[in-house]
C-alpha cells in the first residue's frame, strides 16, 4: 500500500524503532509492524495521567490513521 508520511512523522517512526524504508509501497507486514509499534508507544507515552491524549499521542493517532487507511 502506498502511504505518505510527513517528514515529522517519518522522523518520529525512526525514533521509535521503525528502521525500514518508508518510501514507496509498504506491504502488509510492514504496515502491521508500524501499527504494533505505534500502538504500543501510544499506550506507553501518548496518554497523560488524566487520560487525555498528549502531543505524542496525537502524532501516534495520525500515523495509525494513515496505516489503517
Amino acid at each position: 500500500m502506498k502511504v505518505s508520511f510527513t517528514k515529522e512523522q517519518a522522523a518520529f517512526l525512526k525514533q521509535i524503532g521503525i528502521n525500514f524504508s518508508l518510501n514507496g509501497n509498504l506491504d502488509d507486514e510492514h504496515l502491521a509492524e508500524i501499527d504494533m509499534v505505534v500502538t504500543d508507544y501510544l499506550i506507553d507515552h501518548g496518554i497523560d495521567e488524566d487520560e487525555s491524549v498528549n502531543a505524542t499521542g496525537k502524532m501516534c493517532e495520525a500515523i495509525l490513521e494513515i496505516v489503517s487507511g
